[in-house]
């Protein structure tokens, strides 16, 4: 198969349904599809724009993560333009590309270090924590959210069954690691169901949780009230129901940092009515 079939199949990746007929056809052809395809791909980190799941490049990263290890070092030279060669790497996973994707975490470039974090989550390579950890006090958002998202996963996949058992050591850090986890949690039931037992747990042991500051605690509070929220109500998009436990933990979260309106707002919208 030429050139021209290569590029009229990677016209194909622009939709989903051409896509899921391109993809199989590319993975078959091999090494002559690996180029092409890592070319397709946006060049985000260089040029500051953003290409969303569902567009060509992420098909291109998801073909590319089929075809496997032959594409991992041509991926690893287009790392410092394109965020989906860290995608098509946290797919394929091993040594190599888990390597260089903790050495992107180095890079201060915060659009790398973000799709690396993410795609070190993937792999779940518990080597990895110490790293993510370090920029856990970043000023970035973006970076902050990828890495919590990330240390989340390894550490629920190294914790197993564990993973929603209180953890005393490092209270207000498992209360992120949970808050990172929030869409996959709220869109399993069985994995639903856990994560409020281990709510009300953690609810009921606050007051004897060690936190640095009322700030902190105060910020945990307000996480646990949106997440018990949510967890009762998995179908809601906002806070229009009552919610005596959500009340509850917003009504704490006041008392620790009075000056948080968001959570007052939430109070307001949460909290059952009196009745008569």
């Amino acid at each position: 198969m030429g050139e021209k079939q290569v590029k009229e199949l990677i016209m194909k990746l622009s939709k989903k349904e051409s896509a899921e007929e391109a993809i199989p056809i590319l993975v078959k052809m091999g090494q002559p599809a690996i180029e092409p395809l890592i070319d397709c791909m946006e060049k985000d980190i260089a040029t500051g724009m953003d290409a969303e799941l569902g567009s060509t490049s992420y098909y291109a990263a998801v073909a590319l993560s089929k075809i496997g290890q032959p594409t991992v070092k041509p991926l690893l030279k287009a790392l410092p333009y394109t965020r989906w060669a860290h995608f098509a790497l946290g797919m394929i996973g091993g040594e190599e590309a888990s390597q260089a994707l903790r050495n992107e975490l180095g890079t201060g470039n915060w659009r790398r270090i973000q799709a690396a974090s993410r795609a070190l989550g993937e792999i779940g390579d518990a080597r990895t924590l110490p790293a993510l950890k370090q920029l856990t006090g970043t000023s970035s958002w973006e970076v902050h959210q990828a890495v919590t998202e990330a240390i989340g996963k390894i550490e629920r996949k190294e914790a197993g069954e564990k993973w929603l058992e209180v953890d005393r050591s490092d209270p207000f850090g498992q209360a992120k690691r949970v808050w990172s986890q929030f869409d996959e949690i709220k869109s399993d039931d069985s994995l639903r169901e856990k994560a409020m037992a281990w709510h009300r747990e953690f609810a009921a042991a606050m007051p004897s949780l060690k936190f640095s500051s009322d700030r902190e605690r105060g910020d945990a509070w307000g996480m646990l009230g949106t997440l018990i929220y949510y967890f009762k109500n998995p179908e809601a998009s906002d806070f229009y129901k009552e919610c005596e436990e959500a009340a509850y933990c917003y009504e704490q979260c006041l008392r620790c940092t009075p000056e948080r309106d968001d959570i007052r707002r939430h109070l307001d919208s949460v909290k059952p009515k009196a009745r008569k």
